[in-house]
């Protein structure tokens, strides 16, 4: 879930992670808890004239499930889940890695 201020910026994102982790396992009332004292903070993000490949760099090396995408102007445009990424698309980011690896 992307957390969002009143005009539209990214103050945080809250994930099935941060569930778990934050509020679960910390043993915190999930109805009493608000969101800004358990979502992460000021997440990475891509903008929407960056590559596909760059995104789905920044998913396998940051360990993210879903990466937001913000404007020059830090306005949420949307998100990329690391699910939309085909089973093609991920074997070739595999292959390159393998590729510099070598060299």
């Amino acid at each position: 879930m992307l957390v969002t201020s009143r005009n539209s910026r990214l103050p945080g994102i809250f994930t099935g992670r941060d569930a778990v982790g934050r509020v679960l396992a910390e043993g915190r009332d999930p109805a009493g808890t608000r969101l800004a004292e358990v979502m992460t903070r000021s997440p990475e993000t891509i903008g929407p004239r960056d590559h596909a490949s760059d995104a789905l760099q920044m998913i396998f090396f940051g360990g993210y499930r879903h990466l937001p995408i913000v404007d020059e102007n830090g306005k949420i445009v949307g998100i990329v889940p690391r699910g939309d990424f085909t089973g093609r698309e991920l074997a070739r980011r595999d292959d390159e890695t393998g590729f510099w690896e070598i060299i």
